[in-house]
């Protein structure tokens, strides 16, 4: 009886284990384990690494989220509050590629904001801890009032009524600008239904001008930061060559007539493939196409000079 039963149980066991190894030729399946959604990732910095992002980074933007900004902000910030609807409203404008760094006065606020940018794609994204009452604590400069220009003042919604200095480049295509201490304003205006661009600083015809290209598709504004290599081109965008795309903000519009788009960038970026904007004549090549491919030929050209002159 008792070998029976051991025989028995080998005979079990052995048909165990040649189951178990009979599947070892197929390719095994990943068990899907359930898990939490994971947060928005964000960095919190001390007032000291704030200071630090704001006099090293040259395309970060300090976003200050608090309906109280004339009352005092951080120097050359910009205000979209958040629970008014207005950080929400802008996203679309902004370039999710750029640092930002996020302060208001509370932390229940700059944490909001700072989620809000992380879920809609924004890459690189600083809070600071304890928010503009740390920074005035370290004792570091504040401003008060409007600040640069902002929302309620250059808003990149496809009108151009704002502009302090305009120039008709030609019948077809209109630009304007403004400058005031950290950007510049720009907003061109052509007679087409494709592409518009600008070209700033060109050494000779199209070579190393720093260019921005804009279209309207479906609705859906698209602008690119972009750098001529050659008298002809190419235009290359600048992270294709290891640069940055340093479009801080952007619009547009469109109906059956012009292609308006507007965009905003610092006067100096630090990227070696724009070029500096600080002030007095600037050379400028402009263009634009009958199409919303930039790759494809222009429809018209030509050149000139604009003055830059801080409000």
């Amino acid at each position: 009886m008792r070998r029976c039963s051991f025989l028995a149980s080998l005979s079990i066991l052995l048909l165990i284990l040649f189951v178990g190894c009979s599947s070892d030729d197929e390719e095994a399946t990943p068990v899907q384990i359930p898990t939490s959604a994971t947060p928005a990732m964000y960095t919190d910095v001390s007032p000291a690494e704030a200071k630090d992002l704001i006099d090293t980074v040259a395309n970060l933007v300090v976003l200050d989220v608090s309906p109280l900004y004339t009352q005092g902000h951080l120097p050359e910030a910009i205000n979209h509050p958040m629970f008014d609807g207005s950080l929400a409203a802008v996203i679309p404008s902004l370039n999710k590629n750029v640092p930002y760094l996020v302060y208001c006065h509370s932390d229940s606020v700059s944490i909001a904001a700072v989620e809000l940018l992380i879920d809609n794609g924004f890459e690189t994204v600083y809070r600071l801890d304890g928010n503009y009452a740390a920074w005035v604590d370290a004792g570091f400069a504040v401003e008060t009032g409007t600040g640069p220009k902002t929302t309620g003042q250059w808003m990149p919604d496809g009108l151009v009524t704002e502009y302090a200095n305009s120039s008709q480049l030609d019948n077809d295509y209109e630009l304007y600008w403004d400058i005031d201490d950290q950007y510049i304003y720009v907003g061109m205006k052509a007679k087409t239904d494709g592409w518009v661009a600008i070209g700033f600083e060109p050494s000779s015809k199209m070579k190393n001008a720093d260019m921005v290209f804009g279209f309207v598709e479906d609705g859906q504004v698209r602008v690119v930061d972009m750098y001529s290599t050659g008298n002809f081109g190419p235009h290359p965008e600048d992270t294709e060559k290891g640069g940055t795309n340093d479009i801080l903000e952007f619009g547009g519009s469109e109906d059956n007539d012009y292609t308006v788009i507007e965009f905003k960038r610092n006067l100096v970026t630090g990227d070696e493939y724009d070029n500096d904007l600080t002030g007095g004549t600037v050379k400028v090549i402009w263009a634009y196409g009958s199409s919303d491919d930039s790759s494809q030929r222009h429809s018209k050209r030509g050149g000139g000079e604009i003055t830059l002159l801080k409000m």
